[in-house]
């Protein structure tokens, strides 16, 4: 991930892949970079905003998330990656 200041990370160009799986889920949201978003890592929750406009897209509080990964797919189909 790249920071952009002030609390603000990016995902690096490419594959990389953020996973959050929240509490009680079976499956995770996944974010790329294409999807040109960033992530404010705050006290009480992750936030994630559109990059060009600064609005908030999704906001998990940390309460109800059960894990944050980020890496690169190793293929295409699958949910494996390195991080």
């Amino acid at each position: 991930m790249l920071e952009e200041g002030q609390g603000r990370y990016s995902l690096a160009r490419g594959k990389t892949i953020l996973f959050v799986r929240l509490l009680g889920t079976r499956t995770s949201i996944r974010f790329t970079a294409r999807d040109r978003v960033v992530f404010r890592i705050e006290p009480l929750s992750l936030t994630v905003e559109d990059r060009r406009t600064h609005g908030i897209r999704n906001t998990f509080p940390w309460d109800r998330i059960e894990s944050v990964a980020a890496g690169e797919l190793e293929s295409e189909n699958s949910d494996l990656f390195q991080g």
